[in-house]
């Protein structure tokens, strides 16, 4: 039944996205929410060994990891469900993840540097986390981006020893070799499908005399340069953390889900963690559950760069001010809790075209919002088509700063190129609102990242209700350094548009659609003749997040080489929240890698170790599922 209820689920998706479906009734739902299992209160409970945090990218790779030993029971606790349905498999379905039940879809608070507008932060709620909903590019940076990380955490994060928990991980789909691994669990290649324009722009820019990069993670050369970029996905589908490391272990014995559990505190006997409270989306109900007597048990954030320096603060470990003007009592005066947030601003340059070959005229059918059938059977039934591409797959990486090159800095800007355009300036909106709105224009978009931001920005509490979300401030563009990275890219862009290549592939280039009339002179003139105040003025009403958000429990500062948190036993953060800089480019790989280092390091300094030390369990309350026994196996299939 449970199989039959899969197959029909996304059968009804598939004929959604073809505008075909019938509207659900209460009988019938598209993708019923359905948890693994649930923990209540009761007479008495088993304790952990270790109590993941966080469902996400790195939870998933610590669950795998760590219940590799059979005596090891792991708890995970996940605020999301299964990630279930077409929209998360097809790459191109991604324009239906945001502000939809699997994202946070975080908000900032009013950004000066934006023109005082609440940037859009997209988290992934999900069993993978933000590998659901993000645009799957595979990038690892340049090997000089971890002598900060060596600085912060040791030798051992430097790059050379990194590198090997990038192949570990790895998967390439051109076999193993000095940068890349082959069997680890993610799978990395191309996209199986190129459209002519990206073709195009790839022939624009060697014409102008960019070099090719055939290969952006291969350090032994700079990442300057434009090509294809890598991609997580097998088969044209998407491939998340969940798909990589979760689902083919989620049925061993000593490892237990809890999805639609939201973690409220960590809770502490001293400055000890022994457990942690959360609370069931479903029913309100709070619950607590524990670790192990063993020093070697441990809680282990993996709740990404917003919601793991959330809950230290609601658990009191935090600046000692801040905990005060809210009232928490204070377990650790962590100054540097929430503080050093990066992420990479974004912007873009949008023509239209006269032509009928973009990514969304294959996709959609002419003069609708409707899915062609035919790309709908090529992506389901061969893996191959337009559905397989995330959009932004090809681009480059480019130096605006001559002088630094010079001196051997990387390049501060990522130009993403689309061979489609959206209705807005902001990315995020484009991406949402694609679709949605009936015809979709023939267009191309060139998403330019200040790609290494030096901007930084925090994470503070603005309520004790741990159902709040947080005060995300991220200061874009406080630093004039991204803001010139991202003016140099509009001119960059429009160099590419207009040197004809892509015009000519396009069936003529159009119109500027991105930047326009709003801004004066902007759209009056050429971009590389607009005096830099226009440029400005639009890159600040425009600006908009590229989605690697990093930093904020930096090692050095809030967790030490280990992953362990400053001031207190028995707790280890282990996700992006502890990188001390953002490698360029995003935000995955390093995710990936740090959770496999830090399961290591889990391994080599606790509950491994202590193999003698018995399992106990106190009287207090007993596992229960909240789900009859026929869903929770429908569950686990």
């Amino acid at each position: 039944m449970g199989s039959t209820r899969r197959r029909l689920g996304v059968l009804l998706a598939v004929l959604g996205l073809c505008g075909l479906a019938p509207k659900p009734t209460a009988a019938l739902r598209l993708a019923p929410r359905m948890a693994i299992s649930q923990v209540v209160p009761s007479a008495r409970t088993l304790r952990y060994d270790y109590i993941i945090v966080g469902g996400g990218t790195a939870g998933c790779v610590l669950a795998n990891r760590l219940t590799e030993d059979k005596d090891c029971r792991v708890l995970m606790i996940e605020a999301g469900d299964k990630p279930n349905g077409v929209e998360i498999d097809a790459p191109a379905a991604l324009t239906k993840l945001f502000n939809s039940r699997f994202d946070w879809s975080f908000g900032t608070e009013r950004e000066a540097g934006a023109a005082g507008r609440s940037i859009f932060v997209s988290r992934g709620k999900a069993l993978g986390g933000s590998s659901c909903l993000n645009a799957m590019l595979y990038t690892r940076g340049a090997r000089s981006d971890f002598a900060a990380w060596e600085a912060a955490g040791g030798e051992e994060w430097g790059a050379d020893e990194l590198l090997s928990y990038y192949k570990r991980h790895e998967d390439h789909h051109d076999g193993a070799s000095e940068f890349h691994g082959k069997g680890g669990p993610v799978k990395v290649q191309q996209v199986p499908y190129q459209n002519p324009l990206s073709r195009a722009f790839l022939k624009a820019c060697k014409r102008l005399g960019f070099a090719a990069n055939d290969d952006f993670n291969d350090w032994s050369r700079s990442q300057e340069g434009v090509g294809r970029f890598a991609v997580t996905s097998t088969g044209g589908k998407r491939h998340s953390a969940y798909r990589a490391y979760l689902e083919p272990i989620k049925k061993r014995p000593n490892l237990e889900i809890s999805t639609d559990c939201r973690a409220t505190r960590i809770i502490f006997d001293n400055n000890r963690a022994v457990g942690v409270e959360f609370m069931l989306d479903d029913t309100g109900e709070r619950s607590s559950a524990y670790l192990n007597y063993g020093d070697g048990a441990e809680v282990l954030l993996t709740a990404g760069a917003v919601a793991s320096p959330h809950l230290l603060l609601l658990s009191g470990v935090g600046p000692q001010e801040h905990l005060a003007e809210h009232g928490v009592k204070v377990v650790a005066d962590a100054p540097g809790v929430g503080q050093g947030l990066r992420d990479q601003p974004a912007c873009v340059v949008a023509y239209n075209v006269h032509g009928k070959n973009t990514i969304t005229d294959h996709i959609f059918r002419r003069n609708s919002s409707r899915l062609r059938l035919r790309t709908l059977l090529n992506f389901l039934v061969r893996g191959k088509g337009a559905l397989t591409s995330p959009g932004c797959d090809h681009g480059g990486f480019f130096h605006t700063d001559e002088k630094a090159k010079a001196a051997g800095a990387e390049p501060d800007l990522q130009m993403r190129f689309v061979a489609g355009r959206g209705d807005s300036a902001d990315g995020v909106k484009s991406y949402e609102s694609l679709g949605k709105a009936g015809h979709v224009a023939s267009g191309i978009t060139f998403q330019c990242i200040a790609v290494r931001p030096e901007s930084k920005g925090e994470v503070r509490l603005g309520t004790t209700d741990p159902l709040a979300p947080p005060l995300i401030k991220n200061n874009f563009l406080d630093s004039e350094r991204d803001v010139r990275s991202l003016r140099e890219g509009l001119k960059l862009a429009e160099r590419i548009a207009t040197e004809g290549t892509i015009g000519e592939a396009g069936g003529g280039l159009g119109r500027r659609v991105f930047p326009s009339e709003i801004y004066g002179s902007v759209r009056s003139t050429a971009v590389k003749d607009a005096d830099d105040a226009a440029l400005d003025k639009y890159i600040r009403e425009t600006v908009h997040s590229a989605n690697a958000v990093v930093g904020t429990c930096a090692m050095g500062d809030v967790v030490d080489g280990s992953l362990r948190v400053k001031g207190t036993e028995r707790l280890r953060v282990v996700d992006a929240s502890v990188m001390p800089t953002l490698p360029g480019g995003q935000g995955a790989s390093h995710v990936y890698t740090i959770a496999e280092k830090g399961a290591d390091m889990i391994k080599a300094s606790g509950l491994m170790h202590e193999k003698a030390m018995a399992k106990k369990t106190v009287p207090a309350a007993r596992t229960v599922k909240l789900r009859s026994q026929k869903t929770q196996t429908a569950a686990r299939e």
